[in-house]
């Protein structure tokens, strides 16, 4: 029986931390959680198209590639990572930990030929 219970202690532990994780969105890496970018099904656009980032903590960027052809989420020059280049082929999932040293807003683009001048365009924010 003191088995039990203890293993009942154990299970109630497990069960609110994760729920705590849940709640909080903290989870998934990076030191203040993440990012989750898509490419548009049938789209050149970024969803969301613009995002929001802290200065100084390590961010984890997700990009899903939801199209039938390849894109990516392209920074030429931010402080800290320097070029964000994150590729997706179609129907692919990448990811990347990046940290923005430099408070500012930066240019997102796909660098897929056609694909900026078509409307893949977005903006960083850090903060």
């Amino acid at each position: 029986m003191r088995n039990g219970v203890r293993l009942a202690v154990m299970l109630g532990a497990v069960l609110t931390a994760l729920l705590v994780v849940a709640c909080t969105g903290r989870g998934g890496g990076g030191g203040s959680g993440g990012l989750n970018i898509s490419a548009k099904r049938g789209a050149f656009e970024f969803v969301p198209a613009n995002v929001t980032a802290p200065a100084n903590t390590a961010v984890t960027i997700t990009f899903q590639n939801l199209d039938s052809q390849i894109h990516d989420w392209t920074i030429d020059s931010v402080p800290g990572p320097g070029r964000v280049h994150l590729v997706a082929d179609p129907g692919k999932t990448v990811s990347g930990s990046f940290t923005f040293t430099q408070p500012g807003t930066y240019r997102v683009y796909c660098s897929q030929p056609g694909h900026t001048e078509a409307g893949m365009v977005g903006q960083l924010t850090v903060q």
